[in-house]
């Protein structure tokens, strides 16, 4: 597997081609989600017999030299459709469009309004960085820190702030 969308086929004769799936986008390494967007394509394809697929209306290879195929299980699940209706994917139209693109926007659709994958642990976003994801959350704690110790009073909050280690307390900043 490279990523969630390009991974490295086997064929029968051997060789090895390096292929990204049509139609689909999924966050790129180092972004939120992009972990588990290749860890979904692994565990749907790897050591499967798949068939690679083409699209008449796609050209054989994009702009990296990849081969553009859809795969497709043995048992006839299409495997960048499962990776949209699980969530690890979005769709992406590239030029006029593809041949399954009206089925990928479905998956898509359902995985937005079930929240799956990205949807939930990325807030949708396919872009955001592990960097966004950690200020974001620091920055939740921060004020759920604020509004919680604005509530408090007196003893309770000077014990409560004494429990917080030293380089939090710097951090959150004074309360009053």
């Amino acid at each position: 597997m490279v990523d969630g969308d390009t991974l490295d086929a086997q064929l029968v004769d051997g060789s090895v081609v390096r292929v990204r799936l049509i139609g689909i986008d999924t966050p790129e390494v180092g972004a939120c989600g992009a972990e588990r967007a290749t860890a979904a394509l692994e565990q749907l394809v790897l050591g499967r017999s798949v068939t690679l697929v083409g699209d008449p209306t796609q050209g054989a290879l994009d702009r990296f030299g990849r081969s553009l195929f859809y795969i497709d299980r043995d048992d006839g699940l299409d495997a960048g459709r499962e990776l949209l209706r699980t969530g690890w994917a979005d769709v992406l139209v590239v030029g006029s469009g593809f041949e399954r693109v009206a089925r990928y926007r479905s998956a898509a659709r359902q995985a937005a309004r079930s929240g799956g994958g990205v949807h939930a642990r990325c807030g949708g976003d396919f872009d955001r960085s592990r960097e966004d994801e950690f200020l974001e959350r620091r920055v939740s704690a921060a004020a759920f820190m604020r509004r919680y110790y604005a509530h408090v009073s007196g003893r309770r909050f000077a014990a409560a702030w004494g429990m917080l280690g030293r380089p939090l307390r710097r951090n959150l900043g004074s309360f009053r």
